[in-house]
């Protein structure tokens, strides 16, 4: 889709430029629809029989939110289109100047007019481009008490689950047959014969656990219990599970002992014994060390790199990464049941001690990011279809072809490319650099 720009102009000393663009109407209405079905699938709202997804939506939330969100969306693949017809580098996500269009703009037979504002990414230089020195990566000390630790992990894998006496306790893991509802459809991964359940916080919902806490082999329960839905989607609708339960009994975690036998048996290729096995994992430790030592050193590079960057970063680009890391972690957090302010409690600090945390950390990754950017326009070169690749395996691994799909659909192919140069940047400089 290539929308027709009808004017643009800077704005804030030309860190941003607001373009006004026509969307023809045979591009808005499937974009219209593809906003309206995306709501849907992330807050989980069906239309009734003979409805549409449209007035579903406006039931559960408001005809101001559809339309916000509908136009947000519209303006995102807008943008999109604006951003390749001038090759620009823009920064954070597009922004309607009015949040909300008319009703007849959006859904009327006509074109839309809009405005959007987008943050254009500055551009910085370096006061030297000449390679990095760091310390080199030391062979790491291995101690007795990493060795216990990590053979105790390694045998703690083959623990087996014998029968346990007494009633189900917060904690045990449970035997149970399951025939599970999960919004009045099956939930096939939560319904079965023999299943295994662990009853803690971290692995089950506490709806769940409260319902089989005191359950004996033979007892048999029918219960419910809602949670946060799958995503944490703002105002969705909670997921409700139905449950009928019996209880086999009880099974307790049974840890066995290290002997000459059991490496023979279970760790093939470490050794014939407890003592050549304790050897083979002191090496694999090391190895493991060096490995993160390496992995720190390209951080430490980045960093280093960083500090040569002329200039002070504007406020509008540290607020704006600030907002988008709080945002980030508000929806992590809501996923876990939490608020930003149950996080401070749990780490120990206050709020504002909080946010000055992700002020300096939306502060390093900018200057990191732009140190990147300017080490890449010195190197001159041009970006090949493996480093496209191979940036798209950093931002969706396992799912490279699903993120291929939606780069071709939304146009934002702009996105990839900048990860790609940064990241051959990062290989130069790497490879670069000196250590002493």
């Amino acid at each position: 889709m290539d929308v027709e720009i009808l004017n643009e102009r800077k704005l804030q000393d030309g860190k941003m430029l607001r373009v006004e663009v026509r969307i023809a109407p045979d591009d808005k209405a499937p974009l219209v629809r593809e906003a309206l079905h995306t709501m849907a699938q992330e807050a989980r709202v069906s239309p009734d029989e003979g409805g549409d997804i449209r007035s579903a939506l406006e039931q559960r939330f408001s005809k101001e939110a559809v339309s916000q969100a509908v136009t947000g969306y519209l303006a995102a693949m807008a943008a999109a289109s604006v951003v390749n017809q001038r090759d620009l580098h823009i920064m954070f996500s597009p922004e309607p100047v009015v949040k909300q269009a008319p009703e007849d703009q959006l859904h009327g037979p006509d074109p839309i007019v809009m405005q959007i504002d987008l943050v254009l990414r500055p551009e910085y230089e370096l006061s030297d481009y000449g390679p990095l020195t760091v310390p080199p990566v030391t062979a790491p000390d291995i101690s007795d008490e990493m060795i216990d630790a990590a053979v105790a992990q390694n045998v703690d894998e083959l623990a087996t689950m014998e029968p346990d006496d007494g009633p189900l306790a917060v904690g045990d893991f449970a035997l149970l047959d399951m025939d599970t509802k999960m919004n009045a459809e099956q939930a096939t991964g939560l319904s079965g014969k023999s299943m295994r359940i662990v009853l803690s916080p971290d692995m089950m919902p506490s709806g769940f656990i409260d319902n089989v806490v005191g359950m004996v082999e033979g007892d048999v329960r029918d219960f419910k219990f809602a949670t946060a839905p799958q995503g944490g989607a703002k105002d969705a609708a909670p997921d409700v599970f139905e449950v009928h339960a019996k209880c086999l009994g009880k099974r307790k975690r049974v840890v066995p002992e290290l002997t000459d036998e059991l490496v023979q048996e279970h760790f093939a290729g470490m050794g014939a014994t407890v003592a050549q096995y304790r050897e083979a994992v002191r090496t694999q430790l090391e190895e493991n060390l060096v490995e993160q030592q390496k992995a720190q050193r390209e951080v430490q590079l980045d960093a280093l790199l960083s500090k040569r960057l002329e200039g002070s970063i504007d406020d509008l680009y540290l607020e704006r990464t600030r907002d988008e890391i709080l945002e980030n972690m508000r929806q992590q957090l809501a996923a876990q049941g939490m608020s930003l302010e149950d996080y401070a409690r749990h780490q120990g600090v206050d709020e504002q001690s909080l946010m000055l945390g992700v002020s300096m950390q939306a502060r390093e990754s900018l200057r990191q990011n732009f140190a990147l950017d300017a080490y890449w326009r010195q190197m001159g070169e041009e970006l090949v279809d493996a480093d496209l690749e191979r940036a798209i395996h950093e931002m969706s691994p396992g799912r490279e072809e699903e993120a291929r799909q939606n780069f071709d659909h939304n146009g934002a192919w702009f996105v990839v490319r900048e990860m790609a140069a940064r990241m051959r940047a990062h290989d130069e400089v790497m490879a670069k650099a000196v250590f002493e």
